[in-house]
């Protein structure tokens, strides 16, 4: 079964834009071959990266060793 794990942070400048991108980008090389970075979307002063994954606990994992030591990780929200 595939799930999509959504991360979201606030953001509303093109700073947060190009920090959103550039995460994704990280996530992208990072994540193993069970799940794979969907996209973004950026808007209504929030950011979001998806994660189609086979295990949502494993990737939030994944997620946290890669971007756990970014700032803006501790205003994440996953979903």
């Amino acid at each position: 079964m595939r799930y999509v794990l959504v991360l979201q942070w606030p953001g509303s400048s093109e700073a947060d834009f190009d920090a959103v991108v550039s995460m994704e980008d990280t996530l992208t090389a990072a994540l193993d071959d069970h799940s794979t970075v969907d996209g973004h979307d950026f808007g209504a002063g929030e950011m979001n990266i998806f994660i189609e994954t086979e295990d949502p606990a494993e990737a939030f994992s994944d997620a946290v060793a890669t971007l756990g030591d970014d700032l803006r990780w501790a205003e994440v929200r996953a979903a």
